[in-house]
């Protein structure tokens, strides 16, 4: 029998046997025996298919010694043939012959591989000259996608093919009609056609024009992976070379009797840790099956709908055995009575792993959506999974997750082995960093990475939003035109965010002082209602570790404060501290656990702050002098504004001020939170040029300062400059007209230094000590008939003071020589200031001899101080210019 004849018998006895065995079909016939994988019809093959393929095993002389029979329909089986029978021979024989198998194996794969390297070599070498393709293709026209670096010979479009990452393998011909051949003799194991993208995701799918419309869909590197055969080779390649994110994108083959694309496709996703993307069409009548269909017939916009989804979970790479369905999180088990799935969650997906700038503190962004399917997301410390899981589970409870008490270990598990591909940049702190305004529930400006807020306590409170930013403009804002009070209030909301524009600026406040029922915290909550609810004030009377973090949690921002009365009366001591604190902008200093200094928490901010008590009176009550520094960080403004009206000056219709108050204070309840919003997006990525503004207008607004007052009215008037331009640059989002915030906030002005005097704090400070304590102790501290201490005598009207007794006790709390050089100054002691005098009984003695008509003068009277109430803004050059140069 001649070799051939031979090879013929052995291929009729196989597809006999196949027939025996339910594999082939009784019509089956072998076609074209000459090729790698000759085919045949099986039992489950309609007509005109061929899913069974025979593996053929021969010697150098070509001569068949093993054939095998398998069908891509897997539950068929196979059946091998050899040409001996090994059934009849002994155990040990058998083992020779399979070993002889393996050596004639090796030798037919080496001698198969030698072809198919020069195969290669010269394939390469020939489509080498063949140029790109054309995105006007009729094929690829018909397909509604680009050729992505494809070659072209003649009409027929030429697909080069190669290992992932790897050598040449061979070239698929697409003919205009769709026809597709491979070149002879090359193979196509592990083949594949590479679209670049972006390769944090790769998709892998069958043909070409399902990978160029999934590319085109996503922009995410594409994999064309041949056919459903050849799929788990490729998968396999890049799943060996990558640990990310990978999406396989099925052939929805439901019209045949064996949906072979979705079977190949979710088996490989289950060996390969990858996910499964099966498309869905509402026409069917052209029975389509691929992701390409579904662009060609539906839109490339409805590809993007139903697969972005998949690939964002995909991205989330959760553990195996959980899953997400209808809004939930589940995760599969197995018992001895089988599998089930059990409910963990409300669906929490992972959106990024987040880490500091120092690459520590790391943690996991969550996103999820409440029952009203209001949207959160939370960033989650790491570190709270080794501590209490209540730091886990409280935050997400409270804002609204809904999970199964009995399941909290599955959903400590869940979130301790997600693992998801972004990643993201942590801040403890609100406030800028760089470019972006960090809020607890967002961040404003552009940013190379995702910036997120996270902290071990959760995010602070009292940024929530409610309205629109046109319905708090028209109920809120419009109302404080007129009313200079409430513009230096509102305006100074805007004000935070610009301290890090120049860092020249210092943080401080604002203090209204009045007799209660003046409006006082009806201010507060219209500046309140810029950054959020109104109703959320915060008091001084809370701990100063408390306010610590309150200050800390309002970093760039506007801290809203109410009732220093309230903490005056019970702790004024603490209540002086913590309001320097405050302004100061830095937390005490404390010991950590191992006994070193704890991290200063420091900000900066602008306060305002309301009270019936001034920081003069809050610190004379706990037995101190108010430093200059401190008058500065603290000023202090009479809340009347002197038209009868308490603290306002236009009612805007209403009939008294307690109905205009009544109607504010409900309006700032409802709309909140959204002036700020868009006040930061104005100035995120344009901070050079806003600073450049804010200077501008605040040396406008400075102007009306005089060269010769004292350093620290210009301290404060800086201050009030940098509130007029807030209120200014903010005016296209409260709606104000140009110019208002500027008379606003120099009406404010006006009114404190006409309190204060244009003296410096020093020197009005020791002229009203001395007075008020001549006036309280003059006559019974100075004389022969005093029952107390003798401070001194008196010389007619004047007091002539002892030495000890004006250090000690006329100058108690401040510098004697400095307050002796004041009253030097304004002619109250002569330039000696100390002079021996011969007092009565005829001794000599050294005294400070203190003019008696310190008494007789008001000290308003006697400073003269700079008022500037008549002067109008609006009438120089430089304002007016400031004015017009901005736009928010």
């Amino acid at each position: 029998m001649t070799i051939d004849e031979h090879n013929q018998y052995a291929f009729d006895s196989l597809l006999k046997l196949a027939k025996e065995h339910q594999l082939a079909a009784e019509d089956a016939e072998i076609h074209n025996i000459e090729v790698d994988y000759p085919r045949f019809k099986d039992t489950h093959d309609k007509e005109g298919e061929t899913s069974g393929y025979i593996k053929t095993l021969a010697d150098e002389n070509g001569k068949i010694h093993w054939l095998i029979a398998k069908s891509f329909h897997e539950d068929l089986g196979e059946v091998i043939w050899r040409s001996d029978g090994l059934s009849s021979v002994s155990e040990e024989q058998q083992k020779t012959r399979i070993d002889e198998y393996k050596q004639l194996k090796a030798a037919n794969d080496a001698a198969r591989e030698a072809l198919f390297a020069e195969n290669r070599a010269e394939l390469s070498e020939h489509i080498q000259r063949f140029p790109l393709a054309s995105n006007n293709h009729p094929y690829l026209l018909r397909k509604k996608v680009e050729a992505h670096g494809i070659l072209v010979n003649g009409n027929q479009l030429v697909i080069p093919l190669s290992e992932y990452k790897g050598g040449f393998i061979t070239a698929q011909r697409i003919w205009v009609d769709g026809t597709k051949r491979f070149y002879k003799d090359c193979g196509k194991k592990g083949a594949c056609y590479v679209i670049e993208g972006d390769s944090s995701t790769i998709l892998i799918t069958e043909g070409f024009a399902t990978a160029a419309s999934c590319y085109e869909a996503t922009g995410y590197t594409c994999i064309m992976a041949i056919d459903c055969g050849n799929l788990p080779e490729v998968v396999k390649a890049v799943r060996s070379k990558t640990d990310v994110p990978i999406v396989i994108i099925a052939d929805n083959d439901k019209y045949k009797e064996r949906n072979a694309g979705v079977e190949a496709a979710e088996k490989a996703a289950k060996l390969y840790s990858c996910s499964c993307f099966i498309p869905q069409f509402q026409d069917e009548s052209t029975q389509p099956t691929d992701a390409n269909d579904l662009a060609v017939l539906e839109g490339i916009d409805e590809l993007k709908r139903q697969l972005c989804p998949v690939i964002a979970i995909a991205r989330m790479r959760i553990p195996a055995d959980y899953f997400f369905n209808n809004g939930w999180l589940y995760q599969k088990r197995t018992t001895d009575k089988g599998t089930y799935d059990a409910q963990i969650c409300s669906a929490l997906y992972p959106q990024a792993l987040s880490r500091d700038k120092s690459n520590e503190e790391w943690g996991i962004v969550f996103k999820f959506a409440d029952l009203d399917r209001h949207e959160h997301m939370f960033a989650l410390p790491r570190a709270a999974l080794v501590k209490d899981p209540s730091i886990i589970l409280e935050p997400l409870a409270s804002r609204g997750l809904h999970f199964n008490p009995s399941e909290y270990k599955a959903l400590l598990s869940f979130i301790s082995t997600v693992q998801p591909v972004e990643r993201a940049r942590n801040v403890s702190q609100t406030g800028w960093h760089g470019e972006v305004f960090v809020l607890p529930s967002e961040a404003i400006g552009a940013s190379s990475e995702r910036v997120v807020y996270q902290s071990m306590y959760g995010a602070p409170a009292g940024y929530e939003q409610s309205g629109t930013l046109e319905e708090w403009q028209r109920n809120v804002a419009a109302y404080c035109q007129g009313n200079s009070r409430l513009i230096l209030m509102v305006a100074a909301a805007f004000a935070g965010p610009l301290l890090d524009l120049d860092h020249a600026l210092e943080s401080g406040g604002f203090h209204i002082r009045s007799e209660s029922s003046r409006g006082k915290t009806t201010a507060l909550r219209l500046c309140k209602s810029v950054w959020g609810p109104a109703d959320k004030l915060v008091t001084w009377r809370a701990t100063s570790n408390g306010l610590e973090s309150v200050a800390y949690a309002h970093n760039d921002a506007t801290l809203v404060i109410d009732e220093l009365g309230q903490m005056a009366d019970e702790n004024p001591s603490e209540a002086a501290q913590t309001v320097y604190m405050v302004a100061n902008g830095s937390s005490k200093q404390r010991a950590n656990r191992s006994g070193g200094a704890a991290s200063l928490k420091t900000w900066r901010l602008i306060f305002v702050s309301a009270g019936e008590v001034s920081l003069s009176n809050l610190m004379s009550q706990a037995g101190k002098m108010v430093k200059a520094g401190q008058e500065v960080r603290f000023i202090d403004i009479p809340a009347d504004a002197g038209k009868g009206l308490g603290l306002f000056e236009e009612l805007h219709g209403f009939s008294d001020a307690a109905s205009f108050a009544e109607m504010l204070n409900s309006n700032s309840k409802q709309y909140h939170g959204v002036a700020s919003r868009a006040f930061l997006k104005a100035l995120a990525g344009n901070k050079v040029e806003y600073s450049i503004k804010l200077r501008e207008l605040m040396t406008a607004f400075l102007q009306y300062v005089p060269d010769n007052v004292d350093g620290q009215i210009k301290r404060a008037a800086n201050r009030f400059a940098l509130v007029a331009a807030a209120g200014e640059l903010a005016a296209n989002i409260t709606g104000w007209e140009k110019g208002e915030a500027f008379r606003g906030v120099k009406t404010c002005f006006d009114a404190w230094l006409l309190e204060r005097g244009e003296g410096s704090h020093e020197s009005n400070q020791a002229l009203e000590v001395v007075r008020g304590r001549l006036l309280k102790w003059g006559d019974s501290r100075f004389g022969q008939n005093t029952n107390g201490p003798v401070w001194g005598c008196k010389d007619g009207n004047d007091f002539c003071v002892f030495p000890e007794s004006f250090r000690n006790d006329i100058c108690q709390g401040l510098d004697h020589k400095n307050v002796a050089n004041i009253l030097v100054k304004l002619g109250f002691l002569p330039k000696k200031s100390s002079v021996t005098k011969r007092l009565q009984g005829g001794g000599l003695r050294r005294v400070y001899p203190i003019s008696g008509k310190i008494l007789d003068v008001e000290q308003a009277e006697e400073q003269k101080p700079y008022v500037v109430s008549g002067t109008r803004l609006g009438q120089s050059d430089q304002e007016s210019e400031a004015l017009e140069s901005y736009t928010v």
